[in-house]
Parts: C-alpha cells; structure tokens; sequence
C-alpha cells in the first residue's frame, strides 16, 4: 500500500506543480480560488488577501507579481461555472 501512495503522490505533484505551481501543501483549496494556488503569494496567505495589494492588483513584497487573490477572483469570475456555484 505505502508504494501506492507513494506512486498516487507523485502523480499528483506531477500535474499540479507545472500546471498549477502547486506547493503540495495538503490543504488544496484550488476549486474555491479558481484553480490559483493561495500558497504562490510570498506571504503564504491561504485565506485572503493581504492590505498591501497594489491599486494596479499587484503584489507589495513582489511589485512585478500580480496578487494571487486578485488573479483568483479573476478567474473564478471567468470560469464557466453556473452561477449558483460562484
């Protein structure tokens, strides 16, 4: 069972690293932020954004990154979802 796992893991990091940039976090919350890692931001704020996001929505640690809750709500508002689940 252990080389199971193992093998499922490696998958799963695998596809969601590149596609993603996953950090493997194990308190994956992509379905809610429209598939963008919360764990990407340099804080590491998992639930929400920060006070110091940019009027132009980018990041205050890393001005040439665009906030990863902005990008979140932007894509979570463009997926093609029915509209109870947004």
């Amino acid at each position: 069972m252990p080389k199971l796992l193992n093998l499922l893991l490696a998958v799963e990091h695998g596809m969601k690293k590149p596609v993603w940039d996953c950090t493997m976090c194990g308190q994956c919350v992509l379905h809610s932020t429209g598939m963008t890692c919360p764990m990407t931001c340099p804080k590491t704020l998992r639930n929400g954004p920060c006070g110091g996001v940019r009027e132009d929505g980018h990041c205050e640690v890393k001005p040439e990154m665009r906030c990863v809750w902005v990008k979140a709500y932007d894509r979570k508002v463009s997926l093609p979802l029915p509209t109870v689940w947004k």
